[in-house]
């Protein structure tokens, strides 16, 4: 089989490189030090799928160590807590940990509020495939060439000879095929299918993945999209829809914010649209000001990434996101506008 080339991490700042990292992991082997895995607030396939997957491969390779603050987890992805244990960070001690690993996660503000506090405390590594990252850890291993951070964490384990075992597989290959869109995506390379066609060899059950992740549905994710469908706006002679979700829509509906995960996509269904916004009304208590965020999908040649860093998120060319300290009405004819400046 031919080999895979190390991805090459690209940022300036502390870089760390895939085999810096597995030395330095395989130097707390035999160590109580442990070793803490996390990943972005609302994760998404990738995110549960790389912390995970890093979770059992560390865990076989007998280290210390926890994943904590993983969720809420969408009931798509469940199957995935078998024999894993999720610690809640306000049960940790950041002191207990000598290294803090965050997955997946583009800058601070998207990151699980504990890990703010624990910078300066606990040693950082941020792995992430983001080009628009702000390398906020200590140490950040950022390769923008990598289609999902699970095709990150695989190479590192073939790198650096570790086995994987079916469940980190398992884990993995859920990551790869929902950031790729089941090797759809643009960002899918031939190192992608390469990382891909190495957790195949551990005896994964691929048709059972897929009907776990791409074919089972709650109740309320139908309803909510569904409730998606009857408000998508479409302009710009339909190259542009956008749908804005209120909490009201979700309370009908009887659904959770994980549920509207897969909304994004149904807009792109349309040959027209090139353009695809979803714009939520995020939960909050009275006494917090009003946020949303916004989810986008593009087609060449409109740069989602580009255009998220410069209202606060980021991602990448294809799909990206931001948070908007604005009402629901507020933020979607803040980006309506917004869009049709700048691109229309």
């Amino acid at each position: 089989m031919v080999g895979l080339p190390e991805l090459r991490c690209v940022m300036t700042g502390s870089d760390i490189s895939l085999t810096e990292l597995s030395t330095r992991l395989l130097y707390l082997k035999g160590t109580k030090q442990k070793i803490a895995i996390t990943s972005h607030i609302r994760p998404d396939g990738d995110a549960i799928g790389s912390a995970v997957g890093l979770y059992h491969i560390l865990n076989d390779l007998s280290l210390p160590v926890e994943v904590v603050d993983l969720g809420p987890i969408p009931d798509q992805y469940s199957f995935l807590k078998e024999n894993l244990q999720i610690s809640e960070a306000t049960q940790c001690n950041a002191g207990d940990y000598t290294l803090l690993i965050i997955l997946d996660t583009g800058s601070i503000d998207r990151a699980p509020a504990f890990v703010t506090q624990w910078l300066g405390q606990v040693s950082s590594i941020n792995v992430d495939h983001h080009p628009t990252n702000t390398c906020f850890a200590e140490q950040n291993c950022v390769v923008p060439t990598a289609a999902a951070v699970a095709e990150i964490i695989t190479q590192l384990a073939i790198l650096a000879s570790w086995p994987i075992s079916q469940a980190a597989a398992t884990a993995l290959w859920v990551g790869i095929v929902t950031d790729t869109g089941r090797f759809a995506y643009s960002s899918t390379s031939p190192a992608t299918m390469l990382a891909a066609s190495r957790l195949l060899e551990n005896g994964i059950n691929t048709p059972q993945i897929d009907q776990d992740v791409f074919q089972t549905a709650s109740l309320g994710a139908l309803r909510i999209q569904a409730r998606a469908i009857e408000k998508m706006e479409l302009l710009q002679d339909q190259q542009l829809a956008i749908i804005a979700l209120s909490q009201q829509d979700f309370c009908a509906c009887e659904a959770r914010p994980e549920d509207a995960e897969e909304i994004i996509n149904l807009p792109r269904r349309l040959d027209s649209v090139t353009v695809a916004v979803v714009i939520t009304e995020m939960e909050q208590s009275t006494q917090e000001a009003p946020r949303t965020k916004a989810s986008f999908r593009t087609t060449p040649p409109f740069d989602a990434g580009t255009f998220c860093e410069e209202i606060g998120g980021g991602g990448h060319a294809r799909a990206a996101g931001c948070e908007l300290a604005q009402p629901l009405a507020q933020a979607t004819a803040f980006i309506r506008q917004r869009i049709q400046d700048t691109w229309f």
